[in-house]
Parts: structure tokens; C-alpha cells; sequence
């Protein structure tokens, strides 16, 4: 590998603080205007800085030229006194605040003026000041403001300052590059712009802060490009401010006088990157300033490479490879930026170009599998019961199955989804294989009674094949028969064929009877005689709500009606039968009711009550003599009205009034009414 130096870039930053140092050549230069200042009215508050040259001036000779508005001169009095007063109260470093005495500036000074003795002390910031400042107060009658604030578009402004009889200057600003606190080109209260003595505008924004005397260093390097182990030479210009001392210090090197503003700095031979300088000045408040020069580092030393990551890892992801710093960069994918993102298992060089030479670097790459699971069956996965099947793993192991067995290869022979689970340092893959085993066939009769009645079917259904045979010839699933005897049934599947058979019985059941007649007037008596054959319990319905159990019964139907007489009849394998008759009974009753009668004791026509050719009604008889009171009443066939009333004595002749209710034996009533007549 050759070694070769790399270079590097120098970056200075150029950072104020607080002190204030040399004095211009010239009798003044202006260094600062606040221009977008705090306060209301803004343009009593607006202010700029300047600093006297080598003699003294006097404020009576000064005249400005404002961008905006007219010089109204200087004034001192109580106001300004009393301003300048309160603002030193407010101040917390070691700096004052003075007004000139008979207006004199002295040499070196640094001065102030403010636009307008109304200031509000209130508004802008003297809390930081370090420096003996000479404050001078423009006379009030200004309340617009002096100088253009921020502006969208180029607005080119310029203050002019002269001590007639001496010198004069000049600085420009654009509004267009007026800031706020971020540096952002915008409106904001605290627009700010510094001048050096040429003249170069810098535009800042502290706030609302006041433009006091800020210290100013500027700090470099003799090369731009070093390497590390070069020896170089920084320096430090106080540009403004008072100080006591200062210092340099920071970085991985090592300064050959690090108390004088220029000095030999050796760079270490082992640093790669930014080196950070550091140049300290002490106030005369003994406070300590920074301003930092950052310097960029190159190597002679061999490249590398650096990882985002491990180098070791799973499919799917990928790691950032990044040399070291460089101009150039080559790697063994062909890509050329510094740094590169890679997804496979390699050994990835870069070749490192820089000032400082050419190195290569390597590093290598490993990419894991992810875990991939599948299963090799080594025959059929559907088969009959009493086989089995091998099922083997692929890939690496650990293996673990859903049998809780480790190893490559399991036998299954059992309907069942067998799943494998393979595991590594990339996670877990699965994989499935679904057996099914068919079972030998199991033929099975089922679904009938095992006696067949008389009159009725039943199905017989077969179960445990996939094809079936019967013994009647039938290959369906199920037969419907109605004789008993053995019937059998085989059944076929992939595995085999198996038989089964059930023995019907039958039964010789035949219920039947006869009547000794089937029609009559009621009551209607008839004898039932029972010709059934094969049955041991019979039971009688005779259709008019009566029942009985009686082998041959004998029974009067008492109304008239169609009856369906029903016997039904068991046998002692649990058949039943039955046979039924009709018996049409009619009614031929005959009810005559007199009108007159005569209860003389002559032995004729003595009693009142209805004449019928049956035996078997009921009936209710009441009499009502001519003022509609019951006198008599009866309730029977063999007796009725005696013509006596309920006391016992005879009633008199006349005509009477006579309700009677016939009941029959089914309890059906038939009320007649009318009137009969009594004669003795």
C-alpha cells in the first residue's frame, strides 16, 4: 500500500468581542450603524459608532448627512446628562459611559451618537459595555426615522460624516441585506451593519442592542492545504478593541509561542480532521474572549473504512460502507463517492485519492440466509390406514416439527397438518404438509326399526364406504323395504370393501270385526264381535266419545248420528292394526202435548205431561197460572201435572201456561211451550 499526504482546507472565522484596539490612521472611521433600532419613535433611538484618528476633534465642527432627514446639531445639556446617567446605571461590565467636555473627542476615542436627545434609555442595550465610550446626542426635532429599514428589492443608502476644516467619511449599506437575529434577510428590530476602515459593510442583528465598540479578530494560516505532521504558521490581527493580553491555545498540535499573534504551529502526524485553533484575548473587564480557526487535516496515512453498522448480517438489510476523507474515491463496485451501501456478502475495496496520496482499504461483507423451511414427502400424502409416510426437512437445521421432534425426517401415519419451524440467527420460517389418512372401510346398518309392520316401510341405511352394494341389488346409500327377512350390504372404498347384515322381522297382524247391525233408531244397542288375527291388546273407540278394551262389547249408541267405530289392535312384536265400521243411528221420536185435561178422578186423562214412543228422555215441566206464576212443576215421564197447585189444593179450571224441556240422551234439549186447559 502506498501512503501518500492528503490536504487540507483552512476555514477562518472571524467572531467579535467585547474590547477595543487600534486607532485609524485617518482623523476618523466610522464602524457602525444601528439602523432598525428598538424603541417609539424609532427614529429617536437610532444610532452610529464611530472612532477618532491620531488628534482630537470637536463636535462643533461635525456635520452629517443623514440618509434620511436633516442634521440638526449637537446638544448637551441636563436631558443628555440625565440619558447618559441612567445608561450607565444599566451597565454591568467594567465600561462608561462619558459626554465630551467643551466637546472635545479625544484621539483614539471611541464616539456615539444618537440620533436624538429624546432617546429612550430603555430600549437598546448598554449592559455589555467594556470600553470608555464618548456619547454625543443629536439636537431633538427628528421623530422619523434616519436610515432605510429592510427592503425587498436593492435600496443602496449612505451616511456621510465630515469635521469641517479636517476629514471626512462615508459608508453605504442596501436595506435589502438587512437581517434578523437568524441572519435571515427580513424586517426586525436590531438590523445592524459594522464597517472596517475600508469601508466592507457586515450585516448582523444583536437585537435591541446598542452599536457599542465590539473587539475584532481576524485570524488565518500561511498554507491552505496541510497534511498531517506539516508545520505551519497562524496568525491573529486585533483589529478593534482594548485587551490586556492574549493567548493562543486548542487543537492536537502543538504552538511554538503561543503569547505572540504570530507563531509556528506544528500539526500531530497522528490527526485526520478538523483541527480547531483557538486565539484568547483577556478584557480589561479580565474577561476571557474566544475566536476559533478551524482547520481541516489531511493523512498520509492508509484509507479505511468505516461501517454504519455490522458487517455481519441478515438477507434483507445492508450496511454503509464510508471511507476515509479524500478528493477521490474508487471502489471495487465501480462507485466513486465516498461512501457506499451494500446488500451482499463480499470483500468491498475503495481506493482512497487525496493532496496527501493514494491508499486502498477493504472490508468485508457477510450476508446470513434468512431461514427458509419446506417438507419432501416421500411417497402419496393421502393413503390407507396401517401406511405412513416419510416427511423431510430442507435446508439447515435446527429443525423442530409440530411432534415435538427435532430431527430431519419424521414418519406420519395419522390424518394431521405437520408443521416444520426452521430457526437461525435471522429469525423463523415455517413450513406445512397436510396426511390424510382414509380409514378401511366399516360397513354399518342403521336408521330402521327391526320389525317391519303391516302396511309401513322402513329405510335401511348403509355408512362407512364411499360405494355400496345391497343384497336387493340396490347401490345406493340407503333402501326402503316392507317384508322383514336378511338383508345385507357391502361397502367399497380406496382401501378395501367390508359387509353388514340385519335381520327384519315381520309381523301377521290383521285386525278385523263385525257388527250385529249398523243402523237403528236410538237407542241403538249393537254387538261388536272381534275377528282379528296375530293381535294380544286391542282398544275400542265407538266414535261417540266411549272406549273400552273388552274382547267383544256390546254397546248403545243413545243419540242419533254416523259413528266410526275404530278397533285397534297390538301385537306382541309391537305392530299395530286396525279396522273400523260404520253405525248410522237415527231418531225416531214421537212427542205429542195435549191441550186439555182432566183431573176428576174418573181414572181418564187425570194428569198434564207430553206423550213419546221413548223411554229414555228427560224431561222438565213447569205450569204458570194466567199472572205468570209457576202453580206446579214435574220431571217426569210416568207422572206429570195433577192439576193441583204446590200447596196441595186443586187448581181451578181455566187455561195455564206450560213450559217443558225434553232432554235426550246425548243432552241435547228441546224446549216447547203453550197452553192447556183445565176442566173438572
Amino acid at each position: 500500500m502506498t501512503t501518500i499526504r492528503q490536504s487540507l482546507i483552512i476555514i477562518f472565522l472571524l467572531i467579535g468581542v467585547n474590547l477595543e484596539a487600534q486607532t485609524p490612521s485617518t482623523c476618523f472611521e466610522i464602524q457602525s450603524i444601528l439602523v432598525d433600532a428598538c424603541g417609539n419613535p424609532e427614529g429617536a433611538n437610532e444610532m452610529a459608532r464611530f472612532i477618532i484618528g491620531p488628534a482630537d476633534m470637536n463636535t462643533a465642527d461635525l456635520s452629517i448627512n443623514w440618509p434620511n432627514n436633516p442634521y440638526r446639531n449637537i446638544c448637551q445639556n441636563a436631558n443628555t446628562a440625565s440619558k447618559v446617567a441612567q445608561l450607565n446605571a444599566t451597565i454591568q461590565a467594567c465600561g462608561l459611559i462619558l459626554e465630551p467636555v467643551g466637546g472635545v473627542l479625544p484621539a483614539g476615542a471611541t464616539v456615539l451618537i444618537v440620533t436624538s436627545e429624546d432617546m429612550d434609555p430603555s430600549f437598546n442595550s448598554f449592559a455589555g459595555l467594556t470600553d470608555t465610550l464618548y456619547m454625543i446626542f443629536q439636537c431633538s426635532g427628528n421623530t422619523q426615522g434616519h436610515f432605510r429599514n429592510y427592503s425587498s428589492t436593492t435600496a443602496i443608502r449612505t451616511l456621510s460624516m465630515s469635521f469641517t476644516g479636517f476629514c471626512s467619511d462615508q459608508v453605504d449599506y442596501d436595506a435589502s441585506l438587512l437581517v434578523d437575529a437568524n441572519g435571515t434577510p427580513t424586517t426586525a428590530d436590531g438590523s445592524t451593519v459594522n464597517y472596517d476602515f475600508a469601508g466592507n459593510a457586515t450585516y448582523t442583528n444583536p437585537g435591541c442592542q446598542a452599536p457599542i465598540s465590539a473587539l475584532l479578530v481576524n485570524l488565518s494560516a500561511n498554507s491552505s492545504t496541510v497534511c498531517n505532521g506539516d508545520l505551519i504558521t497562524v496568525n491573529a490581527t486585533i483589529v478593534s478593541g482594548n485587551f490586556l493580553s492574549y493567548f493562543w491555545t486548542g487543537g492536537a498540535g502543538t504552538y511554538a509561542n503561543p503569547t505572540q499573534l504570530s507563531t509556528a504551529y506544528q500539526t500531530d502526524p497522528g490527526f485526520q480532521g478538523t483541527d480547531v485553533l483557538r486565539f484568547g484575548v483577556i478584557g480589561i473587564c479580565n474577561d476571557t474572549s474566544y475566536t476559533d480557526l478551524q482547520i481541516t487535516i489531511g493523512s498520509g496515512s492508509a484509507a479505511s473504512i468505516n461501517t454504519s453498522g455490522p458487517s455481519t448480517f441478515c438477507a434483507g438489510d445492508s450496511v454503509v460502507l464510508t471511507a476515509s476523507a479524500g478528493s477521490t474515491y474508487l471502489w471495487s463496485t465501480s462507485e466513486t463517492t465516498q461512501s457506499i451501501t451494500v446488500n451482499s456478502s463480499n470483500t468491498y475495496t475503495v481506493t482512497v485519492t487525496g493532496s496527501c496520496g493514494t491508499s486502498t482499504a477493504s472490508q468485508s461483507v457477510t450476508v446470513n440466509p434468512l431461514p427458509f423451511a419446506s417438507i419432501t414427502a416421500n411417497g402419496p400424502t393421502n393413503f390407507c390406514q396401517g401406511g405412513s409416510v416419510t416427511l423431510t426437512a430442507a435446508g439447515s437445521g435446527p429443525f423442530l416439527w409440530s411432534t415435538g421432534a427435532t430431527t430431519a425426517s419424521i414418519s406420519a401415519n395419522t390424518t394431521n397438518t405437520y408443521i416444520l419451524s426452521v430457526t437461525n440467527g435471522c429469525g423463523t420460517d415455517t413450513a406445512s404438509q397436510s396426511v390424510l389418512v382414509d380409514p378401511a372401510p366399516s360397513a354399518m346398518i342403521s336408521g330402521a326399526p327391526t320389525v317391519v309392520c303391516p302396511n309401513e316401510t322402513i329405510t335401511l341405511i348403509a355408512s362407512g364406504g364411499t360405494g355400496y352394494l345391497w343384497s336387493t341389488g340396490a347401490t345406493t346409500t340407503s333402501i326402503t323395504i316392507n317384508t322383514g327377512g336378511t338383508y345385507s350390504v357391502t361397502v367399497n372404498t380406496s382401501c378395501g370393501s367390508d359387509m353388514s347384515s340385519v335381520i327384519i322381522g315381520s309381523s301377521n297382524l290383521n285386525v278385523g270385526f263385525s257388527a250385529d247391525t249398523l243402523s237403528g233408531a236410538f237407542p241403538l244397542d249393537v254387538n261388536f264381535s272381534n275377528t282379528s288375527v296375530g293381535g294380544n291388546i286391542f282398544s275400542w273407540n265407538f266414535g261417540d266419545g266411549n272406549t273400552t278394551s273388552a274382547n267383544n262389547p256390546q254397546h248403545t249408541f243413545q243419540s242419533n248420528g254416523t259413528y266410526n267405530v275404530i278397533l285397534t289392535g297390538t301385537d306382541v312384536l309391537g305392530c299395530t292394526d286396525t279396522a273400523q265400521i260404520t253405525i248410522v243411528v237415527y231418531d225416531d221420536t214421537q212427542i205429542t202435548i195435549p191441550n186439555v185435561f182432566t183431573p176428576n178422578n174418573d181414572g181418564k186423562n187425570e194428569f198434564f205431561n207430553i206423550f213419546t214412543n221413548k223411554t229414555n228422555l228427560g224431561v222438565n215441566g213447569q205450569i204458570f197460572n194466567r199472572w205468570g206464576k209457576e202453580i206446579a212443576t214435574w220431571n217426569s215421564l210416568t207422572e206429570g201435572w195433577n192439576g193441583k197447585t204446590k200447596g196441595g189444593s186443586d187448581a181451578a179450571e181455566g187455561v195455564y201456561v206450560y213450559i217443558v224441556k225434553i232432554i235426550f240422551p246425548d243432552g241435547n234439549i228441546d224446549e216447547r211451550n203453550g197452553a192447556v186447559s183445565l176442566i173438572r
